[in-house]
């Protein structure tokens, strides 16, 4: 039985270091299983990736993390099923970060289902997104690998690791930030267009894909 517990925590978005590349890769092959449909790349495709692929990726771009201290989110009972357990959670923004409210004690952890729970420490994940930057197009930040954890959606995640990803690229002297939607994507279509991007109609890198642009504001 779940038990409701009343909290009051700082949900925080940072970017990994290459010294945390195990995190970095398993919240990336959890993203692809996960969301197959939603990325450009495949589990298989990365699964066996090296130790030195994973430091260094994504090259000359930083990897975000979302995270949740995992006080606030007790791990559930899993009885070896792959599933997260049902969760009610209230997200408001509060300066930089985003405060969560209110959770549900049966929440199961974002890796507890593949056993890499060792290196996570104090934090739980809850999301991640990426910036690249391409060599012929140097004012323009792509962000890449956008995930959000199935107990997180639709509370605000996306939007503070977009925020995190704007960040970056000002800090960088860019104009725009860059990124596609795959075909059929309707809630990351809706996220990002909440997110301030815009629809364009440029070519996207994959077959029946959307390409969307946000401006970045200087000021």
């Amino acid at each position: 039985m779940d038990v409701d517990v009343d909290v009051d925590v700082d949900v925080d978005v940072r970017a990994l270091s290459g010294d945390e590349w195990q995190l970095k890769r398993d919240l990336r092959l959890t993203a692809l299983k996960d969301s197959p449909d939603a990325f450009a790349s495949s589990y298989a495709r990365e699964a066996h990736r090296s130790e030195t692929d994973w430091r260094t990726w994504p090259p000359g771009g930083a990897f975000f993390t979302a995270f949740l201290p995992v006080a606030a989110v007790p791990p559930a009972t899993v009885d070896g099923v792959d599933r997260f357990s049902s969760h009610a959670v209230s997200f408001g923004v509060d300066g930089g970060s985003s405060r969560l409210e209110g959770v549900s004690s049966g929440v199961e952890s974002v890796l507890s289902r593949a056993g890499r729970l060792d290196h996570v420490g104090s934090a739980e994940p809850l999301g991640i997104a990426g910036t690249w930057v391409a060599a012929a197009e140097p004012r323009t930040t792509h962000l890449i690998s956008m995930w959000v954890a199935p107990i997180a959606r639709g509370r605000g995640v996306a939007a503070l690791l977009v925020d995190a990803v704007v960040g970056w690229a000002r800090d960088h002297g860019h104009d725009t930030v860059e990124l596609e939607v795959a075909r059929g994507n309707t809630p990351a279509m809706t996220a990002y267009l909440r997110c301030g991007f815009i629809v364009t109609q440029r070519e996207p890198f994959t077959t029946g894909g959307t390409v969307l642009v946000r401006p970045v504001n200087r000021h």
